[in-house]
């Protein structure tokens, strides 16, 4: 029996060229949609928080309508919204004095307690506006609600302001696209 020659045949180096950029291209493909999915949770990570601080905030007023005694809702406006809360979220890092930048890691929320303001730093800003002069944070407050028009759109005078509520509020306008 006669046997043919095998002849084994492995890859060129065009060959194998071609399937590592193909290969790259797909990683990197697969890389930006991951981090445009890592933001996109953060995203929803923030407005969650948001909702349950604005929720403690309504049990708070609920509570100091009950109690008038115990806590004035008047208090509660430039409060720390975080101390409402039966369980600070994890990446609540505290209240601080003006912190200097990079003092707080990115993802974390915290106090500032010189402009009485709740701050989130975004690990992720590629989709995210933010106000010029921000730097990238995200500020909320609790202010006094009032309401200041005696009708037909007509403004009151601040003696005549009646209390509406407690809300609370980006300090400046801020947008995920």
């Amino acid at each position: 029996m006669a046997s043919r020659p095998r002849h084994t045949r492995g890859f060129t180096l065009i060959e194998l060229a071609v399937v590592v950029v193909i290969v790259a291209l797909l990683a990197g493909a697969l890389l930006k949609r991951a981090l445009y999915y890592q933001e996109q949770a953060e995203r929803v990570s923030v407005e969650q928080t948001v909702g349950v601080l604005r929720s403690a905030m309504h049990m708070q007023m609920a509570y100091s309508l009950l109690h008038p005694t115990v806590s004035p809702m008047a208090k509660l406006a430039g409060a720390n919204p975080m101390n409402w809360l039966a369980e600070v979220p994890g990446n609540y890092v505290g209240e601080y004095a003006a912190p200097k930048q990079g003092e707080i890691a990115r993802g974390s929320w915290y106090f500032d307690t010189v402009d009485r303001t709740l701050v989130y730093l975004p690990s992720y800003d590629d989709q995210l506006q933010t106000a010029p002069g921000e730097n990238g944070k995200i500020r909320f407050r609790t202010r006094l609600s009032t309401n200041n028009s005696v009708g037909y759109g007509q403004p009151n005078t601040a003696l005549d302001s009646t209390f509406e509520g407690v809300v609370l509020e980006p300090v400046k306008p801020y947008k995920w696209r």
